[in-house]
Order: C-alpha cells, then structure tokens, then sequence
C-alpha cells in the first residue's frame, strides 16, 4: 500500500487516538553517563570475581565468551590506537538483593554488565595476561 493511500485512510480521530496512546503507555527511563578509565572498570570486573561480589559482574544468562583471540586482538588493537569503542551498557542493582545470604550486601553497589560482556572479558584477559595478541594490522610490532 503506498503512503499516499495509507495516509488518506487515517482519520484525524485515529491520529489523536494513537497519539493518546504513545502517550500513555511511555516510559520515562531514567539513566546516567560516566565515563571510568579501562583499568577501572576491569578492575571493578575481576576484584570479587571468584565470590561473586565483584561490583562490575556478569548474569549467568548471558552467553559465554565467544569472541576468539583474533577479534579480541582488534578490540585491544583499537582501544591501543584510541579509536572510540562502544558503550558498556549496566544496570544499578544495588539493593535488589532476592537470595537470603545477600541480604547482608544488600547497600553494596553492584552493576549488571547489560552489554559489553565480550569487551569486558577481552580487556580483563589482556590486562592478566591471557591473550595473545595475533593478526594486528596497525600495530603489527606487538
């Protein structure tokens, strides 16, 4: 149905009627910016790692680590080079705590890694020293 004959079915009560209707049903999403260097966020991701009260952490139900050495390499290769990379996307859970043995921990910050868990793990694999860098096209003398 082309635009034009779409746009001549709509009435002006509908128009209004769908208007109400993105209204209501809007969410207001309320979210904050901050910038940290790499090596904090890496180290908010592995200090408390093996106990699972690292601040920075990973749900179970994401997928596991599937980028291979090679596109880990680009990733270091970027950051190395000061290309911008994307955002890492976290939630605030700090005081969602449903399993009884955390409600001790209940006022600790805890940030859930929403997206950006492959990048996470690259960087906390570069920084302990558990990738080899390969196939760099820039920076070949790593």
């Amino acid at each position: 149905m082309s635009n034009n004959l779409l746009s001549k079915n709509i009435t002006e009560q509908m128009q209004e009627e769908a208007e109400i209707q993105i209204r209501d049903k809007k969410k207001v999403v309320d979210y904050n910016t901050i910038e940290y260097p790499i090596e904090v966020i890496v180290q908010k991701y592995l200090k408390g790692l093996d106990d699972d009260s690292n601040e920075l952490f990973i749900q179970d139900y994401q997928r596991a680590m599937i980028w291979d050495e090679k596109r880990q390499s680009k990733f270091i290769e970027s950051i190395l080079l000061g290309l911008p990379i994307p955002y890492i996307y976290v939630a605030d859970i700090s005081g969602e705590a449903t399993d009884e043995n955390l409600l001790e921990t209940k006022d600790l910050a805890r940030l859930e890694i929403i997206d950006g868990t492959q990048r996470i793990r690259t960087l906390a694999n570069f920084i302990n020293d558990d990738l080899c860098l390969q196939d760099l096209e820039k920076l070949d003398k790593l």
